[in-house]
């Protein structure tokens, strides 16, 4: 988890995909999937926890 976006961040996770901030318009031009706090949750729901071995 990071405060700022540089074109090594994985992912933005933003309350409006569709807000003309200034970190949504840089994680476009980096080509940095955006998603919102809903479809996040429901990654976090979805992950599996590794294996313990």
């Amino acid at each position: 988890m990071a405060t700022s976006l540089s074109r090594l961040t994985s992912l933005l996770v933003t309350n409006d995909p569709d807000s003309g901030t200034s970190k949504v318009v840089k994680a476009r031009q980096f080509g940095t999937p955006i998603v919102d706090e809903a479809a996040f949750g429901q990654l976090l729901a979805d992950v599996e926890p590794a294996s313990q071995g």
